[in-house]
């Protein structure tokens, strides 16, 4: 289990500005250990010791908080789907989604990434890898961009809808909808489709 945590130590203070940098330590179930940078900079008498967040002695006060929830917020919602799809995540995969947010919201480019990345780990095979990549090319037939937000139960019947009308026989149909679920955070949303089919 990964702890998040926000530090503010005056050992990092910076001795041209005599300001202090505000950091997000993580911490995984393995002892590794990652900084990562807020942005934010305050003076030490700034800083709220008991709410650990910028005190209102800042004039920005609530916009410097806002940037350090945000940088959580992308903390938290990674861990977060790594858990859910039952992933270990290392600090190197945790550094590529905070550099590529745009995979994480776009089902599309992360689909196409976890195929590319579970052919690596040898996860899959090249067999597997062309099997992954043709059902993707059904998705984009079906909708160029998918956001994460829009796959419900509403997107799958779509999307059966769309498959049935281009002629795919039931097999075909079932693993192109089965595929969504393999990357585990959709199991609820398919499982209840196929419930009600």
């Amino acid at each position: 289990m990964a702890s998040v945590n926000v530090e503010f130590s005056a050992k990092y203070i910076s001795k041209t500005d005599n300001k202090i940098p505000v950091r997000i330590i993580i911490r995984l179930s393995n002892r590794e250990k990652k900084e990562i940078a807020t942005g934010v900079k305050i003076l030490l008498q700034e800083w709220d010791t008991k709410k650990l967040r910028v005190s209102k002695k800042n004039k920005d006060h609530n916009d410097l908080n806002l940037l350090i929830e945000n940088k959580l917020a992308q903390i938290n919602s990674i861990l977060t789907e790594y858990r859910l799809m039952r992933r270990r995540i290392t600090l190197q995969q945790l550094n590529e989604e905070l550099k590529a947010p745009g995979k994480r919201e776009n089902f599309i480019n992360f689909y196409s990434a976890e195929i590319n990345e579970r052919f690596a780990l040898r996860i899959i095979s090249e067999k597997g890898k062309a099997q992954y990549k043709s059902q993707l090319v059904k998705l984009q037939a079906f909708k160029k961009n998918v956001d994460f937000s829009e796959i419900n139960e509403n997107f799958v019947k779509s999307y059966h809808k769309y498959l049935v009308n281009k002629g795919y026989k039931k097999g075909t149909i079932n693993n192109s909808l089965k595929n969504l679920r393999i990357f585990g955070i959709f199991h609820f949303v398919i499982d209840t489709f196929f419930k009600n089919f």
